[in-house]
């Protein structure tokens, strides 16, 4: 079975994202097997960051997951990058 979830973008006091957190974030989702991220959503309050910010945000995401396949042992791959959509584990079908 395939898991998405939408991610909940952190945020400083000052409003500005904490992309370390959201990496942070990142990391617990690919531990736990999700198939996938929608890591620019509604949950990221999209209609309250800029272009910028959407932008910098998925290619964070994008760049950890990338790290997480490259230094684990986790069978995986990526999803297009074009979509809001980060596939950090798809999980092999018997």
């Amino acid at each position: 079975m395939d898991i998405f979830t939408t991610m909940i973008t952190p945020y400083h006091k000052d409003g500005t994202i904490d992309f370390e957190k959201a990496e942070k974030y990142v990391d617990w989702y690919f531990e736990k097997g999700l198939t996938g991220i929608f890591s620019v959503c509604q949950s990221s309050e999209i209609f309250w960051i800029s272009t910028k910010e959407k932008a910098e945000l998925n290619k964070r995401v994008y760049e950890r997951v990338k790290y997480l396949e490259k230094n684990t042992t986790k069978n995986s791959r990526l999803c297009r990058r074009d979509t809001q959509v980060t596939c950090p584990k798809i999980k092999q079908k018997n």
